[in-house]
């Protein structure tokens, strides 16, 4: 209902503070990530991962008290645990992350970050969401001067391919 509506999206804007994105279009996101994308070095590469808890509208739907921000909060501040200070995590939607990581990254490597999320997130222990799934989707560049709605867009259509092949895959 409206007013259930209401607390999720107040849950979710007092999110945007903690994980850096700050104005509801995520412009202060988009520009902390271009300006990474414009010093990269050779050699380095930049990463985005779209995280996407694809069940998690359906699951604060079915609860009565929906702890929808200390389950927000437990998954920003899971992620966070497990990379470094200097990559950033932002919310986007209600539903969608974005981690922007960057460095000397292979593709091997992406690929285990990208499980890691999955583990990270499914770690999680907050009431009502034990079942929420998520998927990854991972777009990277090694060009300096990239732009982070290019990296997004693909990182978006890696991400609906990531969700045709079932639950939890990236």
């Amino acid at each position: 209902d409206g007013e259930r509506h209401g607390e999720i999206m107040r849950a979710t804007s007092m999110m945007d503070g903690v994980l850096g994105a700050q104005t509801a279009d995520g412009q202060e996101l988009a520009e902390r990530i271009n300006t990474r994308l414009r010093i990269i070095q050779q050699g380095e590469k930049g990463t985005l991962f779209l995280i996407d808890l694809t069940n998690y509208r359906e699951t604060v739907a079915k609860l009565t008290d929906a702890n929808a921000g200390g389950f927000l909060h437990a998954v920003s501040d899971s992620i966070l645990s497990d990379f470094r200070g200097e990559d950033i995590l932002g919310q986007v939607s209600e539903n969608l992350f974005v981690l922007f990581i960057c460095g000397r990254t292979s593709l091997d490597i992406i690929e285990r970050r990208a499980q890691r999320i999955i583990e990270l997130v499914h770690r999680v222990s907050v009431q009502g969401f034990e079942g929420i799934n998520v998927s990854v989707g991972v777009a990277a560049t090694g060009t300096p001067g990239g732009r982070y709605r290019t990296l997004y867009s693909r990182a978006a259509s890696a991400l609906q391919i990531a969700k045709s092949h079932g639950e939890n895959n990236y």
